[in-house]
């Protein structure tokens, strides 16, 4: 679900839509590029692929627009999407994500609306969870997440987020999850604090400085959870330019949670953009690790290269946080280039572990 996430977060941003008609005249043209400046309406076609999804296929409508003057030239350009996609594995997938900046940046809204027709593949908790002890878990389930922050410095953010989700599970192929707590599906809400620190040259394809991301929160019955508990993480990344067309991006990934955590709000290692080459939620458990690193190198034209290599871990407490419980995989990818603008790339990447491997088509850098 993670890669149709990113693809809608970042089809919008790419080519222009749907072409016009050739019988336009040139004063009708001019007009069309400046109002373009301010807004523009576009519809998209949609394709990918992942060990979780298969290939999935549908489209997407996108308005991007700047939420002020026109005159404002350095305010950062806002996104809502509508979107629909199905996978050869009977998803349905509708989204509805949305960016928007105002007052000259210092105020940044992002989310998602969805309802989705999913599946996952579960193997358990823990880290040691066995192979051939799979349960498949068909559900129908709604999804509210928002995120706002203020700018209180240079590069740091301040402000909060509010998450909901409603699990309906329709049907399962083993009793292994109804012993597991979520089992019985319920919603799961939460709110908490949100900060932010950034100093990339570029949203997209940054080839210098910081990406930090914190936020804590508390999911309770008084606000509608069937489910206590609390749930964290900490991003850190950095990117290094090494030569003219050489960078070196690095990520640490921790999340943590405590109390009644249902098996789908766990830590998990695996999908496109965490330890590629598992699948996501091969191991899942209160609390992971990750550390991420790829050199990536732009070649002539469109194209580029990436090699990657990731360690991680889950586990219920810091005590069983242990030396040879450290997964790993490694791999490579090619990039194209769908917006030199905008320094978008379609992606395709291969990355394999022990006795694990897995293909990925989407849009976008893993991190």
């Amino acid at each position: 679900m993670r890669a149709l996430t990113l693809i809608f977060l970042l089809l919008l941003i790419g080519h222009q839509g749907f072409s016009q008609s050739d019988s336009l005249t040139k004063k009708e043209i001019r007009k069309q590029k400046k109002a373009a400046r301010n807004w523009s309406l576009s519809g998209y076609p949609l394709f990918f692929y992942s060990p979780e999804t298969s290939f999935g296929f549908g489209a997407a409508g996108a308005l991007a627009f700047k939420a002020g003057p026109k005159s404002d030239t350095l305010l950062n350009d806002s996104q809502i999407i509508l979107g629909g996609a199905y996978t050869l594995e009977k998803q349905v997938l509708t989204y509805l994500p949305w960016k928007i900046f105002w007052d000259q940046n210092k105020n940044y809204s992002f989310g998602e609306i969805g309802y989705f027709k999913y599946f996952y593949a579960y193997w358990g908790n823990g880290p040691n969870s066995l192979a051939e002890n799979v349960d498949t878990v068909r559900l129908n389930f709604p999804r509210i997440r928002v995120h706002y922050s203020r700018k209180i410095g240079e590069h740091l953010s301040l402000g909060a987020a509010a998450w909901y989700e409603d699990f309906n599970i329709t049907s399962t192929t083993s009793n292994l999850i109804e012993n597991t707590l979520g089992g019985a599906g319920g919603p799961t809400t939460g709110v908490g604090p949100l900060m932010v620190y950034d100093t990339r040259d570029h949203v997209f394809y940054p080839g210098k400085g910081w990406y930090i991301e914190a936020k804590a929160m508390t999911f309770q019955n008084w606000l509608g959870s069937s489910y206590n508990f609390h749930k964290g993480g900490l991003d850190v990344v950095n990117y290094s330019t090494i030569h003219k067309n050489g960078i070196i991006a690095s990520h640490l990934n921790y999340q943590f949670s405590s109390g009644s955590v249902p098996f789908n709000m766990m830590s998990m290692l695996g999908g496109t953009k965490r330890m590629r080459g598992y699948y996501e939620g091969r191991f899942r458990d209160k609390n992971s690790i990750i550390l991420q690193a790829e050199y990536r190198v732009q070649l002539p034209w469109r194209l580029g290269l990436v090699a990657f290599a990731d360690v991680g871990q889950v586990y219920s407490k810091l005590k069983y946080l242990q030396i040879n419980e450290w997964r790993w995989t490694a791999g490579g990818g090619i990039r194209f280039m769908l917006d030199p603008k905008r320094k978008i790339n379609i992606r395709l990447d291969y990355g394999i572990g022990k006795q694990t491997s897995g293909f990925y088509l989407t849009i976008g850098e893993a991190f």
